[in-house]
């Protein structure tokens, strides 16, 4: 199953949760905001850092070929034991060229922080409720996330030195929770 990606134009604002908005309408750094936001030592713990098959939504946004392998890095940002986002990057291989091949070195560092230092651009942000059944529901459900609501979640398309990269966020319910304390 497919993902419904829409421009915020074409979303009915009215129906998401207003706690929720300021995280998923934020333009700058999502890390920055959420540690801003948020009470508790915020951090960003990796799951995974691998070459990998992207997801056929992920390969057909950044143009791969089918059996194309991408870098692939999945990360949660949370407050304290809390998970808040789920984030998964799909960096090319062309993009890791050059001095950009630090990307798949960051560690525990937010992927924001050299994109918007560096004067990443970004496409327009994309926006969807995640139903269980798309691909990305089921990655999440598989790490163990409660799937029972769908969950808000963003996407974007960014260009370092003109090399594509693509982020998709998910808003988990603890985001809710850490923004209203």
């Amino acid at each position: 199953m497919s993902i419904n990606w829409q421009a915020k134009s074409a979303l009915d604002i009215a129906a998401i949760d207003k706690r929720l908005s300021g995280g998923l309408f934020q333009t700058g750094s999502l890390s920055r905001y959420l540690a801003q936001r948020c009470r508790g030592a915020f951090r960003v713990e990796v799951e995974a850092e691998a070459w990998q098959l992207p997801l056929p939504d992920e390969a057909g946004r950044l143009s791969l070929g089918q059996d194309e392998t991408a870098f692939i890095r999945e990360a949660w940002l949370k407050s304290g034991a809390k998970r808040l986002v789920y984030a998964r990057t799909v960096i090319p291989k062309t993009t890791l060229g050059g001095a950009d091949g630090r990307l798949a070195r960051l560690g525990a560092r937010p992927l924001g922080e050299i994109l918007f230092a560096e004067g990443a651009r970004r496409s327009t942000l994309r926006y969807a409720r995640l139903p269980p059944g798309a691909d990305l529901g089921r990655l999440l459900q598989d790490k163990g996330q409660d799937m029972a609501e769908a969950p808000w979640a963003r996407q974007s398309l960014f260009h370092l030195r003109d090399e594509p990269l693509l982020i998709s966020e998910v808003f988990l319910p603890g985001l809710v929770t850490c923004l209203q304390t």
